[in-house]
């Protein structure tokens, strides 16, 4: 009961911290109405379609493309052992997948898990919330502490090592090609146009991760379909968390530029004192 409860509360902190990413992706990512527009259409779509986030991000890395060169020409006219291995191999594959399209830092890869999965049904929503919250609470970027943990669940040692050797690889190969080639293509507007597209894109996937997670965290849907009471849908207590862990991120001089470690700490604490899980 003591861990379900810790990790209720968790989860809480867990939708605090996704809230506080997107809201520092913002500044950057959404430049402007067309951004915005993208943003929208990714996050609605994403919620409402059964469709792999790979193709929001190609998708929306053309739009981007496209719409920069309009702008330019805009601008310029005016201006078993065989089933071991196989899951091994699955893990691997997954995970690769998600180290060449997961733009945008840790969180990114959150959608992306989400969406595996669904497919696979290797782990449930509930899972991956408590998997984020064990991988914000552990060293290292969250996407490969999130990759090594669903590895070690589905393939034990060796799927924990396929899953982290698959999201690692992608960025370690394209770092190094983009240090050889940065030099030719700095300025580059098919570059930057695809940057363009895929900055919104990429926070609308992580809010749409994280909506899935609210989702979890503060309505007792469950509860809700048994009793039918209205009182029982919403968690009043992970509001009142969620309040606070704001409060103290944002607002709090002394507190807000504490590490995330203390407020999952905290929040763990709290979820045990009150039985978030009801337990």
């Amino acid at each position: 009961p003591a861990v379900k409860n810790a990790f209720a509360g968790i989860r809480v902190c867990v939708c605090v911290l996704i809230f506080n990413a997107i809201t520092k992706l913002w500044k950057s990512a959404i430049a402007d109405i067309k951004c915005l527009l993208l943003f929208l259409a990714v996050l609605t779509a994403s919620l409402l379609l059964d469709v792999t986030p790979i193709l929001f991000v190609v998708v929306s890395a053309l739009l981007g493309i496209a719409i920069t060169m309009l702008s330019a020409r805009k601008t310029s006219g005016a201006h078993g052992r065989g089933c071991i291995e196989m899951i091994q191999l699955r893990l691997f594959y997954e995970f690769l997948k998600i180290g060449l399209f997961a733009v945008g830092g840790g969180m990114a890869a959150l959608p992306f898990i989400q969406d595996m999965a669904e497919r696979t049904g290797w782990c449930t929503s509930a899972q991956i919330a408590d998997m984020l919250a064990v991988s914000e609470s552990t060293p290292g970027p969250i996407g490969i502490n999130m990759a090594t943990y669903v590895g070690f669940e589905v393939g034990g040692i060796t799927g924990a090592l396929a899953a982290t050797l698959g999201v690692v690889i992608p960025g370690v190969i394209l770092v190094i090609l983009v240090m050889a080639i940065i030099g030719k293509f700095r300025g580059n507007k098919l570059v930057e146009g695809a940057f363009y597209g895929l900055r919104p894109a990429s926070t609308a996937l992580i809010a749409a991760a994280g909506v899935l997670v609210c989702e979890i965290t503060f309505l007792n849907l469950d509860l809700y379909a048994e009793t039918e009471n209205i009182a029982n849908l919403l968690n009043f207590k992970a509001f009142v968390l969620a309040a606070v862990l704001l409060l103290l991120t944002r607002a709090v001089k002394p507190t807000k530029n504490l590490h995330p470690v203390i407020f999952i700490a905290f929040s763990a604490v709290v979820g045990i004192a009150f039985s978030f899980a009801g337990v």
